[in-house]
Formats: C-alpha cells, sequence, structure tokens
C-alpha cells in the first residue's frame, strides 16, 4: 500500500491509482465534516477515550479512525474491534450506517466472514470483531490498534479490558480507541484519570444537532436517556 499524499496538487492525483484516489477521497470526506473533536489527538499518544452522549457520532468516529489506519498500515498488523455483543460488532461496528464497510471504499474489501466476524483488507490487514461478554476469547490474539465500542455497555467490562491490553502489543505503537456515553462505572473512572499518552475528549449531544431529528431531542427533553457522569 502506498502512503497517501500528505498535500496533493493536480499532478500528484494523476499519479494515484483509481484504489488510492477513492481512498484519498474517503479520507478527505471525513476530514473536511468531521468536526474538531471527533478526531484524534495529534502528537505521540497510545489511548484515545471519547466520553459523549448519545448521537455525538462516537462509533463513527472510532470506525473512520480504525479503518483507515488498518487499510494504510504499511505492515498490514492485525486490527480488532470489542462491542458489548457480537450483534453489536456486526449490526453497528462492521455493517451500520456508520461502520466499517458503509466507510471505507468497498474495493479495498476483500473478503467479509460474517460468521467469524473478520473482514480482510486487501493489503492483507485483518479486522477482527469480539464481544465484551466473552473476554477469554482475547486470550492469545495480538492486535496493534484495537477500537472499544460503547465501553460503559460492556457486561464484563474490566476483565475484557485487561485481556484486550495483553494483546495489544504488535508494532512500534500500539493504540486503543475507546468510546462510551458517560456512566458511573469503575472502569471507566479508571480511564479518565490523568495519564501519560491518555488524551480523554468530551462532547455533548448537541453538537451534532444538525445531523439528528428534532423527535430525538423531544425525548431527551422528556427525561428519556438522560444519563449523568453521577460521582
Amino acid at each position: 500500500m502506498s502512503q497517501l499524499p500528505a498535500q496533493f496538487d493536480a499532478q500528484t492525483l494523476s499519479k494515484l491509482s483509481a484504489r488510492d484516489l477513492k481512498l484519498l477521497i474517503w479520507r478527505q470526506k471525513w476530514l473536511n465534516q468531521a468536526r474538531p473533536n471527533q478526531l484524534p489527538p495529534t502528537g505521540g499518544w497510545n489511548e484515545w477515550g471519547l466520553c459523549a452522549g448519545r448521537g455525538f457520532g462516537k462509533s463513527l468516529c472510532g470506525n473512520q479512525w480504525l479503518g483507515y489506519e488498518a487499510i494504510t498500515d504499511p505492515q498490514a498488523l492485525p486490527s480488532a474491534v470489542i462491542a458489548p455483543t457480537l450483534n453489536d460488532v456486526r449490526y453497528t461496528c462492521f455493517e451500520g450506517h456508520t461502520g466499517i464497510l458503509s466507510l471505507i471504499p468497498p474495493e479495498v474489501v476483500k473478503d467479509y466472514n460474517k460468521t467469524n466476524l473478520i473482514i480482510t483488507l486487501d493489503n492483507g490487514a485483518v479486522i477482527r470483531g469480539f464481544s465484551a461478554e466473552e473476554p477469554e476469547r482475547l486470550r492469545g490474539p495480538q492486535f496493534a490498534r484495537v477500537y472499544c465500542d460503547e465501553l460503559a455497555a460492556w457486561s464484563s467490562d474490566q476483565d475484557t479490558w485487561d485481556m484486550m491490553m495483553f494483546g495489544l502489543r504488535l508494532g512500534p505503537n500500539p493504540k486503543v480507541v475507546w468510546t462510551t456515553t458517560p456512566k458511573p462505572k469503575d472502569l471507566i473512572r479508571k480511564l479518565v484519570e490523568p495519564k501519560a499518552k491518555r488524551f480523554i475528549t468530551s462532547g455533548s449531544t448537541y453538537e451534532n444537532k444538525a445531523n439528528l431529528p428534532q423527535s430525538f431531542f423531544d425525548q431527551l427533553h422528556n427525561g428519556v436517556g438522560r444519563i449523568a457522569f453521577a460521582s
């Protein structure tokens, strides 16, 4: 996989393959539409946590990040997605409206195994899905990057997190991105504490109001789905 240009002009674009041009268009579309706090931190980091209300676009952030990192990894090292259940992996993180398969150009997807929840990209990179209900399934596999979706909804949160971290050991700078609706759970409290190379982003549902129906906010005003990060 050739590296996509950071800056480009007509001459540079003319030298790109049709495949790489589609990757570039996908990337630029996301960079143009993303709000600043939907993009990963700059500089050296190995953990990025995004705590924000429902409808903020958290899963979109995580899936955009992991998909792009996997397809542009020169070593094509394996990645993982962990969600509360296997159905969440499939129908939210992989096949959902903001899932990886809905975001990346279809031409770069070599294979999608729905049974085992494995996406294989044409550069050889593999993205494997796991359920937080089965932390022991993470015993053994190794990854260069992991996206953890809706962390506060994990049933075996601490065990799953620990097993994931043991396997996050490939490449020069293994990274994990986790997103969650804020809830007063012990693991979340630990992960929002200051730590070297850990960055925490917070956000409000209302930041994404332009892309959400008014009925959703009517429910919030009526107390439906209101969640506080209480002490």
